[in-house]
């Protein structure tokens, strides 16, 4: 999660699934899918993820 803001896990959670805090709070599996959805760079725009660079390295991942 470089480059963008300060983040973290809260930890303790009493759920199965950790969160993930940043300038939000987002659930671990819901920024995983962001992550694969954006071909590993969550923090890129909706312009860079329908470019060809981005498109590459999401063409081989299976949708979570």
């Amino acid at each position: 999660m470089s480059g963008g803001p300060p983040s973290g896990v809260l930890l303790p959670y009493a759920s199965a699934e950790g969160r993930i805090v940043t300038d939000d709070e987002t659930g671990m599996v819901e920024h995983t899918r962001v992550v694969f959805d954006r071909g590993g760079f969550p923090g890129c725009s909706d312009e860079d993820r329908a470019g060809d660079v981005i498109a590459s390295l999401r063409a081989d991942l299976l949708p979570l």
